[in-house]
């Protein structure tokens, strides 16, 4: 059985490690995050930021375990449609310093 519950907090980076492998291969996640050796890393790292500061500052993160088993294998984040006007832009100053780090060169908009 699959059972899921809200996430907290210092979920958040493992659940985005859930988000970085199942959007490994994913072609938009691509053009955000090139294909580098360092991939699955800098997507973690931007799904983090995209969790705490958004879903999981102003909607809901849910994760999925197996029952009796600790170990998250779904993420599904949620924001209410007002929630998303300008959100990006108001949180985009809240981006921790690791996410700027993971950020390719020349280009602060890629990660």
């Amino acid at each position: 059985m699959i059972v899921t519950t809200t996430a907290r907090p210092d979920e958040f980076a493992t659940a985005a490690e859930v988000l970085a492998e199942a959007f490994l291969h994913d072609p938009v996640a691509r053009s955000i995050v090139p294909a580098d050796a360092d991939r699955r890393e800098r997507l973690a790292h931007l799904f983090t930021a995209v969790l705490r500061s958004g879903p999981g500052a102003c909607g809901v993160v849910d994760v999925a375990r197996r029952e009796h088993d600790e170990r998250i294998i779904g993420v599904a984040a949620w924001e209410a449609p007002e929630a998303r006007q300008g959100r990006c832009a108001a949180n985009w100053g809240n981006c921790p310093d690791s996410c700027a780090r993971s950020a390719s060169s020349g280009s602060p908009a890629r990660w």
